[in-house]
């Protein structure tokens, strides 16, 4: 900690902007995260809210009911992603622009006296703040480049180039993976004294929901796989492994799909080549509310996640919550962040994804789990940054 914040009570920002539910696990994590700090106990005065883009004030009202000062900031994220590119590649004119006091996110900032900025949800511009704390939960440019929604030519140059300055000036970065920790110390040489390691933790309403004892028309004996439709969620493979597993056993089990249609072209991929033929195996629900979501893992058989992307993910966060087993793909991560509760299988091949079901189905094992608490993340963080 800088002799400046040790002189007198650290006033913490805690930035984010709206996020549609639609976005899935973004969205969960980060409302997860700004509830366990709303009710953290910690002086009113300390805490300061800087949203940006607040969708009907829903954030503010959130923020203002518990009696914390919240500043509402507006900007189309276009015009913010286009100064944050532009102002990676020219930092002097960032300068200028913050000089002449046109930097509404820097002049909150000071105009509080808050020490520091924390982005709470995994967001990257160019410094917005002249001292932050940034969270990092994938850097698929660099681990995930194949795919078009990660590693598409103009975002790759995008992401790459904000990302590196972005992380390069951050007072602090959060990760809970080794995996990532290692990339930004080779990739962008951060110092290991700026990492703060502090695991995904599990969204509690996942934890204190009870259980659910009704059943849900027409479903019984189905596996679930909650994700938005992007290439690197490896639907194609999945459904192919587990319509030949299923044809093993006459087509007595099912599929359940949730997510929202993210890439349209994919979509009608898994239409042609897999749905349409052999809708007998699968259901597709697309979007559901949190509350729905929970009905599904509490009748579900187990989670099967096949994404290839990592390093840590929720929906195995949110089965083992709900007391479900999990069958898992063995993405970079997976084993640092889960251990060895699930049965893993390599999500290229389908073949796998057939023998783990297979083993899945064999295997007699009472259902391990672990509980992440977000008042831990958060106290974790609070105590690395002296925040009383």
């Amino acid at each position: 900690m800088s002799k400046h914040l040790r002189k007198h009570k650290l006033k913490l920002g805690i930035f984010l902007s709206y996020r549609s539910p639609e976005e899935g696990g973004g969205f969960t994590i980060t409302n997860d995260i700004l509830n366990s700090v709303l009710k953290s106990n910690q002086n009113h005065a300390d805490l300061k809210f800087i949203i940006l883009n607040d969708k009907n004030e829903i954030l503010k009202k959130q923020i203002n009911n518990l009696g914390y000062d919240c500043y509402t900031l507006r900007e189309s994220f276009i015009l913010l992603k286009i100064k944050s590119f532009f102002f990676s590649f020219f930092p002097n004119l960032l300068k200028i622009y913050n000089f002449f006091g046109l930097n509404q996110y820097l002049n909150v900032q000071k105009k509080n006296n808050i020490d520091l900025a924390w982005f709470i949800s995994a967001e990257y511009y160019y410094p917005l703040f002249s001292k932050y704390i940034s969270t990092v939960w994938d850097l698929q440019h660099i681990t995930h480049s194949s795919f078009p929604e990660t590693g598409g030519f103009f975002r790759k140059i995008y992401r790459e180039k904000v990302i590196s300055s972005f992380l390069i000036n951050s007072f602090k970065i959060i990760s809970g993976s080794n995996v990532l920790i290692k990339i930004m110390k080779n990739y962008y040489n951060i110092n290991s004294k700026k990492i703060i390691y502090n695991h995904h933790p599990t969204p509690k309403i996942f934890i204190k929901k009870k259980k659910s004892k009704s059943k849900i028309n027409n479903l019984n004996n189905f596996f679930i796989y909650p994700a938005n439709f992007w290439r690197h969620k490896n639907h194609l493979n999945l459904f192919e492994g587990f319509r030949n597993f299923n044809i093993q056993n006459k087509n007595k089990f099912k599929l359940v799909l949730v997510g929202d249609i993210k890439d349209k072209k994919y979509f009608k991929e898994i239409k042609k080549n897999f749905y349409k033929n052999f809708s007998k195996n699968f259901k597709i629900l697309n979007f559901v509310k949190i509350d729905h979501l929970i009905r599904l893992y509490d009748n579900c058989l187990a989670l099967i996640y096949s994404s290839y992307a990592g390093p840590e993910n929720l929906p195995p966060l949110e089965a083992m919550a709900r007391r479900k087993p999990i069958i898992c793909s063995n993405y970079d991560g997976a084993k640092e962040q889960l251990q060895n509760i699930p049965i893993y299988f390599d999500p290229s091949s389908p073949k796998s994804i057939e023998d783990a079901l297979n083993q899945f189905k064999k295997k007699k094992f009472k259902v391990k789990y672990l509980i992440k608490p977000t008042e831990k993340y958060i106290q974790n963080i609070f105590d690395k940054l002296k925040v009383n």
